[in-house]
């Protein structure tokens, strides 16, 4: 499977680059992103074939696969192109700045019978699959309750570079916050693995209230403090199939503890997907209690990933090759489907973050 690669910058070289180089069977054909010199030292470590000098270059290659990784706020002009070129696509999250935008792109891809994912890579977590298999297998029973906390320390870690300084990532205009960036992973697996999910009422402040420019050159003075106008917090409700509730209680801005745990029971048993204080799903344990029997247990997961990528960039790349693999897989299928995400997948989860961004009347 050839694939190509729009936007080389720090998360396509964390994740997509490295994934889409060492997967069986993917070649890593061309890569383009505006900054020239960062396609061309991409294009080096990865080993892409080509260079393109211009996303229409690119798009006029005999490619299979696109992987597009350049900011939410292109999104729109790129999908539009690449669907308009004929070729399929992933894209990474979020695939847009609205609902109306990725419904639109939704359709106009349906329209041209293209296969369209969105990197909602949590969906291979082996753990994750464990746990739809349980639901659907009926261990919980009618759901009677859902309740998640997230807390994480990206907005305010100073290791993490991308974070430090004002960018797309805290400006709604540009498709930022935390909830599009950071919460979309856990909202796309209520509606994986329940079948779908009704955004309630939502509190979506931002603490953090401005962020300094990024210094001209590395190690300068920094430029001057930025309004932050999107939020790094949220306590969400909403309606599951069956009309169970579910909470969402989500923070980036926690410098201290990272978590991750989601509680979820049932008229017949209870689940619990626990992260512990590595505060997110690759150090989860999953534990289950059904009723009339002694617990909570650990259930046992059969294919666990490999030692030594639990967390970090590799975790992450080894995701990305399975969501790639699943891919390629569909593209020799007539229906075109797979375990992966869509469009449509990403229009739901951008109405529910704007029903939850809502202001509430008084």
């Amino acid at each position: 499977m050839k694939v190509g690669i729009i936007g080389t910058g720090n998360f396509a070289r964390r994740a997509p680059l490295p994934a889409v180089a060492s997967s069986p069977g993917v070649e890593l054909t061309a890569v383009f992103d505006v900054d020239a010199a960062s396609a061309a030292n991409a294009a080096e470590t990865y080993g892409a074939k080509t260079v393109a000098d211009s996303r229409a270059q690119l798009l006029a290659m005999p490619l299979d696969l696109l992987f597009i990784v350049s900011p939410p706020y292109t999104h729109a002009e790129v999908l539009g192109d690449v669907i308009d070129a004929g070729v399929p696509f992933i894209c990474e999250k979020p695939a847009g700045i609205s609902s109306s935008q990725v419904s639109a792109l939704a359709a106009r891809a349906d329209a041209r019978g293209l296969l369209h994912a969105v990197d909602h890579e949590f969906r291979y977590e082996p753990r994750v699959i464990r746990l739809k298999q349980a639901i659907d297998a009926g261990y919980l029973g009618k759901l009677r309750l859902s309740a998640l906390t997230l807390v994480g320390a990206f907005a305010v870690d100073p290791e993490i570079d991308s974070m430090r300084w004002w960018s797309f990532h805290y400006s709604k205009p540009h498709g930022g916050g935390m909830l599009p960036h950071y919460a979309s992973h856990l909202i796309d697996l209520h509606r994986h693995l329940f079948g779908g999910l009704e955004a309630v009422a939502g509190y979506t402040p931002h603490l953090i209230d401005a962020k300094p420019q990024r210094p001209n050159t590395p190690g300068g003075t920094p430029g001057p403090m930025r309004p932050i106008d999107a939020e790094d917090s949220a306590a969400l409700t909403a309606r599951l199939p069956g009309g169970a509730p579910s909470t969402i209680a989500a923070s980036f801005a926690c410098p201290c503890m990272p978590s991750l745990t989601w509680v979820m029971h049932g008229d017949r048993g209870a689940l619990i997907f626990d992260g512990g204080t590595g505060g997110w799903v690759g150090g989860a344990t999953l534990r289950g209690m059904r009723l009339g029997e002694a617990g909570p247990v650990e259930i046992e997961v059969d294919d666990r990933l490999p030692e030594g990528i639990q967390s970090g960039s590799p975790y992450y790349q080894e995701l990305i090759k399975r969501l790639l693999q699943d891919v390629r897989q569909a593209l020799g299928k007539s229906q075109r489907t797979g375990r992966f995400a869509t469009l449509h997948d990403e229009a739901a989860i951008w109405k529910a973050i704007e029903t939850w961004r809502a202001p509430v009347s008084t």
